[in-house]
């Protein structure tokens, strides 16, 4: 390479990739040529007399380089202007690779692909409409259903999903992989509508033509928020609707085989839970699959008072007048284990116990009418709160990971974010980022109380997994 630039490999690398896109965009049609300055790097090239071939890339009215390879394969830089734009190179070298394969592959499309392929999105509106209704009225059942799927069930559907954009839209596969797109979207919420809208299809709870314009839906949805997010983004709901479409088949094929565990399946206690009395054990059951509220949002957990500990165990152990026989009969079990873990300092199996106690005081709390009975009822939630904020504080002082994720799971079902993010970060700054999946795996695969499902759920749907 001849210039009078001081020659670097990092140079040498740039006007490799700068041709590369240059070539490339002589291949490809006229329309995609002109999605390859989506992120904003203009690249153009053209052939010299005598046969040099002249690149120049930059901004769209400012050129940042200009070089000439002649025949003989030798290159020479004219101008080379450093700065923020070459950070774009990278991603539009990948997205004409892309755009030429794609190019190469619609060739073999179908007539019918290709029309459907550039045909703008038709959705019935009343029937996305029902099928929230439907979401709605079978709420509890279908959280059952989700919670009950293991995680490597939710990433298989992930890795689905995905998978049907690689070997069909490239792309809408690109795009929403980059990290940007990636992390401004919030894909397993979709992922999980998508199957639990073909799970209501299977139970003939809505029809085959609403599930299909749900799928359509989320599509368009996604497809709308990436070109939101990435300027010049060509991506289109009908390849995503497919995509949703195989996810939400997964759905209604669990639908046809499998027994819902709401009706039919006797769950099993697990380790810890072995110690409670059968007709305990299924009186919690019972209380479970009913459902508990989607957040709590107590503020009366946030008080944080280390000192009120032991009273408020003292309180919590007299509750006879405000509870029936088996409720109280449950309230003591779970109580005196929760008492004996926090004696023996197992925080994980405390904070599965104290789970349990939250769980029956908001069951109670959902069948008391009476004002009186609501006053009580918040002075417990105080309590209940008091307990928690001091086994977690123990919890974080022993750096017991296992017990602080499920903690993480517990505050964001108690709406107290605020306490969740600072535990998070505490996290993270202790043992890294990358350890958390692994640990957080590790728990769904050897757990100690079947109530940790209700932690782990929430745990994953805040770090965005599924």
């Amino acid at each position: 390479m001849t210039s009078k630039l001081p020659y670097t490999p990092s140079l040498e690398a740039l006007l490799d990739k700068i041709e590369e896109i240059g070539t490339i965009k002589r291949k490809i049609s006229l329309r995609d040529q002109a999605r390859t300055s989506g992120y904003g790097l203009y690249v153009q090239s053209g052939r010299l007399p005598g046969g040099a071939m002249q690149y120049m890339a930059g901004g769209k009215y400012l050129t940042k380089l200009v070089f000439i390879r002649e025949v003989d394969g030798t290159r020479i830089v004219k101008k080379y202007h450093p700065g923020s734009w070459e950070v774009k190179v990278e991603v539009t070298l990948s997205l004409c690779r892309t755009l030429e394969r794609l190019s190469k592959e619609q060739i073999s499309w179908a007539p019918e692909k290709i029309m459907a392929y550039e045909a703008k999105e038709k959705f019935y509106y009343p029937f996305i409409a029902k099928v929230y209704r439907a979401l709605q009225e079978h709420g509890n059942q279908l959280k059952n259903v989700w919670e009950f799927i293991s995680t490597e069930q939710k990433k298989n559907l992930l890795t689905s999903f995905f998978q049907e954009l690689e070997e069909e839209w490239p792309i809408e596969s690109f795009e929403i992989n980059i990290e940007e797109v990636y992390k401004a979207i919030r894909l397993a919420e979709s992922v999980m509508n998508a199957y639990l809208v073909g799970y209501m299809i299977g139970k003939s709870w809505i029809s085959e033509e609403e599930g299909g314009d749900n799928t359509l839906y989320l599509g368009d949805r996604l497809a709308v928020h990436i070109r939101s997010v990435l300027k010049g983004a060509q991506s289109k709901g009908v390849a995503f609707s497919t995509a949703f479409a195989r996810v939400a088949a997964e759905g209604t094929m669990a639908a046809l085989t499998s027994v819902e565990p709401d009706k039919s399946e006797h769950l099993e206690p697990l380790e810890e839970e072995k110690t409670l009395s059968p007709k305990i054990w299924n009186f919690l059951v019972d209380i479970m699959r009913k459902g508990v509220k989607e957040k709590l949002d107590i503020e009366q957990v946030t008080t944080d008072h280390s000192s009120q500990f032991k009273l408020a165990l003292d309180k919590l152990d007299k509750l006879e007048d405000y509870l029936d026989s088996t409720r109280l009969d449950a309230w003591e079990q779970v109580y005196e284990r929760f008492c004996q873990a926090d004696h023996d300092s197992d925080f994980r199996q405390a904070i599965g116990w104290l789970t349990w106690l939250f769980i029956l005081w908001n069951h109670r709390e959902r069948i008391t009418p009476d004002g009186d009975s609501k006053e009580h009822i918040a002075e417990v939630w105080k309590l209940l709160g008091v307990i928690l904020r001091v086994t977690i504080d123990k919890t974080r002082k022993a750096e017991d990971w296992a017990s602080l994720f499920l903690a993480l799971g517990f505050y964001d079902w108690l709406g107290m974010l605020a306490q969740r993010d600072g535990i998070l970060q505490f996290i993270y700054d202790q043992i890294g980022e990358q350890a958390v999946e692994s640990r957080l795996l590790d728990i769904e695969r050897n757990p100690r109380m079947m109530v940790e499902s209700l932690l782990v759920s929430r745990l994953q749907r805040y770090l965005g997994k599924l």
